[in-house]
C-alpha cells in the first residue's frame, strides 16, 4: 500500500503558512482540479506528519473547514473523494478534538448525501460514518433528526443508521450534558425515533428499531413510555420486546397510556387474549366489594341494567348508557344504602348477581371546583408562576401565548399589582427574567420575537433589576442581532438600542469583555464587532485605565486572528482606531505591550488595509524606547546580523536556522535602523537561498523575502533588477505551489515602486523569459500600468507597444490573453491616445482588443 508523504514542520508559523497556501488554492472551484487534489493530499500529509501536535492546529483547521466544504460540494467525484478522505483522516487523528469541525462539516455532508451522483452520495455517506465512529459530537444528532423530513428514502435510511450508531456509541453522560445545553434535546431524539420506526422505507424502520433498543439501554423508563405511544403495528414489529415493555410500563405507571397514532384506534394496551376457554362467572373477593341484597333486588336497578333492554346499541354505547342509568339509580337511593355499600366494601363478602351489570368503578375523583382551589388560582403569585411555567412548554404555540400573556399583564388594569410582585419577590423575579433570557434564542422565531418584545417592556419598567442580569442577557442579544430571521434581528437591535440609551457604556463594555466569542457564527461576530465599536465611541473614561485598554486590545486582536473577511478586518481596525482616539497614551501602550508575534501580525493587518495607525504605532514605539538602550541594542544586532548572513551562506539546517532568525528579526524589530544599514546584504543572502536543493529552504526563503519586501519597500529601488532575476527562477521549480508564492513575492517587491522606472525593467524580463514566467511578468506589468500617470505612460508607449505586439504573437493562448488585458488597461488610462497604437495591431487582434475594451467600459 502506498504510504502518505511526510512533511517536516518546524514551527507553528510553518504550519500557518501551509494552511494559508492550501486554503488559497481550495477557496473556490476555479483553480485547476489537479492542483486542488494535490493541495488536499498535502493537507493529508500535514495531518499524518505530526501537524496536530502544534497548539494552533485546531484553530487553523476550523478556518480550513470553509474551503474544505467548497471542495465537498464540487461536481467532480475525484475532488469530493479526496476532500472526504481529508475529513476522515482528520477525524480519526484528532478524535473528540474534532468535535467543532464535525459540527460545521455536518450540514455540508448531509447536502452531499442529496447528490444525484451515486458515487458522490456514497462518498459523503462513508465520510459521515467514519466521523461518527471517531468523534463524539452530540450536535450531529439534531442535524440527523432533521433528515426525516426529506422525501428521499435513501437519506432517511442513512439518517436512521447514523442515529443508531450515535445512540449505541455515545455515553449517557453526553446526553445529559446536551440536555443541559439545549432545551428539548431528549424530546427531539424521541421524535426522531418515532419517525424512524414508522418510516415508509423498510430499511429505515429496521435501523430505527435498533436505534430504539439502544435508546432503551440509556433511558429504560422513558423508552417504555415512548413505546406505549407507538402505533400497534409498530409495536408488533418489535416482536418479543413488546411484552417485556408492557410489563415494565405496568410496574411504573398506574394508568395505561393510549396510542398516539393517527391511524390506529385510541385504545389502551391489553393483555394477550387466551382463546378456547370458557368465560368464568364473576366472583367477589376482598378486593371486589359485594353488593347488599337491598340493592341487588331493587327492581328499578335490575330493569335498567338488563343488557337485553338495549338491542340496537353497540357495546360501547351500551356501556355509556348503563353507566349513566347506574349513576341515576345511585342518586335516588337513601343514605342508608350508601352506608351499607361502604360497609360491604370494607368487610368483604360474596354474592352472585348473575347477569347483572357490574357497578361503576369506585375510583375516587377530585371535585372539579372547590373554593380553596379557586382561591389559589386567583392568587396573583400563583397565576404569574403558572404563566412562567408555561413558557417552557414543548408546544411552541403555548410558549408564544405565555409570553404574550406576560406582556399583557403590564398593560391591564392590574399592572401595578404585578409590578409590585416582581419588585418585592426576588424568587419570582428570577424565574421571570430567566424565562425570557432562555427563550431569546428559541427554536421558533415567533417565540423569540415575543420574548424580546416582553423583555423590552421589562427593561423600561425595571432598569435597575435588569442590570443584574445583563451579563447573561447581552450575549444572547448579540446572537439575536446576527440571526438569519429579520424579525428576530430587528427586535434584537431595538432592545440593544434601548439598553445603550439606559445603561452606562463603560459598564456595558466591561460586561461584554467577560464574554468569550469562541463558537460564534460569522454573522454574529460581525454584530459583536459593531457593538464593540459603538461602545468604544461612547466610553471615553473606560480607556483611561491601562488594564481596561489592555483587555480591550487583546480581545480585538484575538477577533482579528480569527477573521479572514476583509470587511471584518477593516471594522476591527476602525474599532481600535476609535479606542486610540479616546485615549492615545493608554491604548498605544496596550498595543506596544502585545506579544511580539501578535504585534507583528497586527501591523501587517494595518498595512494590508492601508491604515495610518501603523505609522502612529512606529512613532510611539520610537518615542518610548530610550536612546541609549536603542544604540546599544543596535550595536549588538549589527554584529548578530553578520553572523546570520554567514549562516544563510552555509547549507542544510544551519542555512534554514539563519532564515528563521532573519524572519524573527523582521517581525520584532522591523523599525530598527539596522535594516537601513544591512538591507541589501540581508536580501542578497536570502536570494542565494533560492538556489538551494532543499524545498523547505527555498520555500522559507520566499516567505522571508515576501515579508521583507512588505516592511522595507523604500530601500529596494537600487536592487529591483537583481531581485527579479533571482525570483524569476521560482517559476521554473518543479513544485507547483512555488509559482504562486514567487509571484506574490514579486508583487510585494514592485507594488510600491515608481511605475515609470519599473515598466522598462518588466519589459526586459517579458522579452527574455519563457512560460510560465512571461505570463506572471505581463500581469505585474498590467498592475504597474494601472498606477502609472497618463503623461508618464505616454512617454513609455513606444517600447511598451513594441513588446506587446511581439508577445501578442506568442504561441501560448494564456500569454496572448494576458497581453489583451494589459492593452485594455492601457486604453483605460490613455483613452483616445491609445487609438494610434491600436492601429498597429492586425485586424483580428484589433477586433479582440476592442471587444474587451467595450466590456471594460460597461463594467
Amino acid at each position: 500500500m502506498k504510504s502518505e508523504p511526510k512533511l517536516i514542520l518546524n514551527s507553528e508559523q510553518d504550519l500557518e503558512r501551509e494552511f494559508t497556501m492550501i486554503s488559497t488554492q481550495l477557496a473556490d472551484i476555479k483553480t485547476d482540479w489537479n492542483m486542488r487534489i494535490n493541495a488536499l493530499k498535502r493537507m493529508q500529509a500535514i495531518i499524518t506528519s505530526g501537524g496536530p501536535s502544534f497548539e494552533n492546529f485546531i484553530s487553523l483547521f476550523l478556518k480550513f473547514i470553509n474551503p474544505l466544504s467548497v471542495q465537498l460540494n464540487d461536481l467532480r467525484s475525484a475532488i469530493v473523494k479526496e476532500a472526504a478522505k481529508t475529513a476522515s483522516i482528520a477525524a480519526q487523528t484528532l478524535g473528540d478534538s474534532f468535535e467543532n469541525c464535525a459540527e460545521r462539516l455536518g450540514d455540508t455532508l448531509f447536502r452531499v448525501l442529496n447528490s444525484g451522483t451515486k458515487i458522490i452520495a456514497d462518498t459523503g455517506h462513508q465520510c459521515l460514518l467514519e466521523i461518527i465512529d471517531a468523534v463524539t459530537c452530540w450536535r450531529l444528532i439534531p442535524k440527523t433528526v432533521e433528515q426525516y423530513t426529506n422525501k428521499n428514502a435513501s437519506i432517511r435510511i442513512r439518517a436512521s443508521q447514523y442515529l443508531k450508531m450515535m445512540l449505541e456509541k455515545y455515553p449517557v453522560e453526553l446526553f445529559e450534558y446536551a440536555c443541559s445545553i439545549k432545551n428539548g434535546f431528549i424530546e427531539m431524539v424521541e421524535q426522531g425515533l418515532t419517525l424512524a420506526v414508522a418510516d415508509a422505507a423498510a430499511d429505515a424502520r429496521a435501523f430505527g428499531r435498533q436505534a430504539f433498543l439502544a435508546y432503551r439501554n440509556l433511558y429504560p423508563d422513558r423508552a417504555n413510555r415512548l413505546f406505549i405511544r407507538f402505533d400497534s403495528s409498530v409495536q408488533r414489529a418489535f416482536g418479543d420486546i413488546q411484552g417485556a415493555i408492557q410489563v415494565s410500563a405496568a410496574l411504573t405507571s398506574n394508568t395505561p397510556k393510549r396510542s398516539t397514532s393517527a391511524k390506529g384506534p385510541r385504545t389502551s394496551l391489553k393483555s394477550p387474549v387466551v382463546k378456547n376457554k370458557q368465560p368464568r362467572e364473576p366472583t367477589f373477593t376482598e378486593e371486589s366489594p359485594k353488593l347488599p341484597e337491598k340493592i341487588i333486588n331493587s327492581p328499578k336497578r335490575v330493569k335498567s341494567a338488563l343488557p337485553n333492554g338495549l338491542p340496537k346499541l353497540n357495546e360501547k354505547k351500551k356501556e355509556v348508557v348503563l353507566k349513566a342509568e347506574a349513576e341515576m339509580s345511585m342518586k335516588t337511593m337513601p343514605e342508608s344504602a350508601f352506608k351499607t355499600i361502604s360497609d360491604y366494601g370494607s368487610t368483604g363478602g360474596s354474592a352472585n348477581i348473575g347477569d347483572l351489570i357490574r357497578p361503576p368503578p369506585t375510583k375516587e375523583r377530585k371535585p372539579e371546583l372547590e373554593i380553596p382551589e379557586k382561591a389559589n388560582i386567583e392568587d396573583p403569585i400563583t397565576k404569574f408562576e403558572f404563566i412562567i411555567e408555561k413558557t417552557y412548554h414543548e408546544n411552541w404555540s403555548t410558549r408564544l401565548n405565555s409570553f404574550e400573556r406576560l406582556a399583557k399583564q403590564f398593560k391591564d388594569t392590574d399592572r401595578d399589582v404585578y409590578i409590585e410582585l416582581l419588585s418585592n419577590y426576588q424568587d419570582l423575579w428570577e424565574k421571570f427574567i430567566m424565562a425570557h433570557i432562555e427563550h431569546i434564542n428559541d427554536s421558533n422565531f415567533k417565540v423569540s420575537v415575543a420574548s424580546l418584545e416582553s423583555l423590552k417592556t421589562t427593561v423600561e419598567l425595571f432598569p435597575e433589576k435588569v442590570s443584574f442580569s445583563l451579563e447573561k442577557l447581552i450575549p444572547k442579544l448579540i446572537a439575536c442581532m446576527g440571526d438569519n430571521n429579520n424579525n428576530v434581528s430587528t427586535k434584537g437591535n431595538e432592545l440593544i438600542e434601548l439598553i445603550l440609551d439606559i445603561y452606562i457604556p463603560e459598564d456595558l463594555l466591561t460586561l461584554l469583555l467577560r464574554y468569550s466569542p469562541a463558537e460564534m457564527k460569522p454573522r454574529t461576530k460581525a454584530k459583536l464587532i459593531e457593538f464593540y465599536e459603538t461602545l468604544a465611541r461612547s466610553s471615553t473614561d473606560f480607556f483611561s485605565s491601562q488594564l481596561n485598554a489592555k483587555q480591550f486590545i487583546t480581545r480585538l486582536i484575538a477577533l482579528l486572528k480569527d477573521n479572514t473577511n476583509r470587511q471584518s478586518i477593516q471594522q476591527i481596525v476602525a474599532t481600535i482606531e476609535t479606542s486610540i482616539e479616546a485615549n492615545p497614551n493608554t491604548t498605544l501602550n496596550a498595543v506596544a505591550d502585545l506579544p511580539p508575534q501578535d504585534l507583528a501580525f497586527f501591523r501587517r493587518c494595518l498595512q494590508d488595509v492601508g491604515s495610518s495607525l501603523e505609522a502612529d504605532i512606529r512613532a510611539f514605539m520610537r518615542r518610548s524606547t530610550p536612546v541609549e538602550n536603542t544604540k546599544q541594542e543596535e550595536t549588538k544586532q549589527n554584529s548578530a546580523i553578520k553572523t546570520i548572513i554567514n549562516q544563510c551562506q552555509a547549507s542544510g539546517a544551519v542555512r534554514y536556522d539563519g532564515l528563521k532568525k532573519i524572519q524573527k528579526l523582521n517581525e520584532t524589530n522591523s523599525d530598527s535602523s539596522i535594516w537601513t544599514d544591512n538591507l541589501g546584504s540581508i536580501v542578497k543572502a536570502c536570494l542565494e537561498c533560492l538556489n538551494d536543493e532543499a524545498l523547505s529552504i527555498r520555500d522559507c526563503a520566499l516567505q522571508v523575502l515576501k515579508e521583507i519586501f512588505r516592511n522595507h519597500s523604500t530601500g529596494l529601488a537600487d536592487i529591483i533588477k537583481e531581485c527579479l532575476t533571482s525570483l524569476a527562477k521560482g517559476f521554473y521549480f518543479e513544485e507547483r505551489h512555488m509559482l504562486q508564492t514567487t509571484e506574490e513575492a514579486i508583487e510585494e517587491l514592485i507594488c510600491t515602486q515608481n511605475p515609470s522606472i519599473l515598466i522598462p525593467i518588466l519589459l526586459e524580463f517579458i522579452a527574455k523569459e519563457e512560460i510560465p514566467a512571461i505570463q506572471a511578468f505581463i500581469r505585474q506589468l498590467t498592475k504597474a500600468v494601472k498606477r502609472c500617470p497618463a503623461d508618464k505612460l505616454s512617454g513609455l508607449m513606444r517600447v511598451v507597444i513594441n513588446q506587446m505586439k511581439e508577445s501578442f504573437n506568442h504561441s501560448n493562448a494564456d500569454v496572448r490573453k494576458s497581453v489583451v488585458f494589459c492593452l485594455v488597461e492601457i486604453h483605460y488610462i490613455l483613452r483616445e491616445g491609445f487609438d494610434i497604437y491600436l492601429e498597429e495591431l492586425s485586424p483580428s487582434q484589433q477586433k479582440l482588443v476592442t471587444i474587451y475594451i467595450q466590456r471594460r467600459i460597461l463594467t
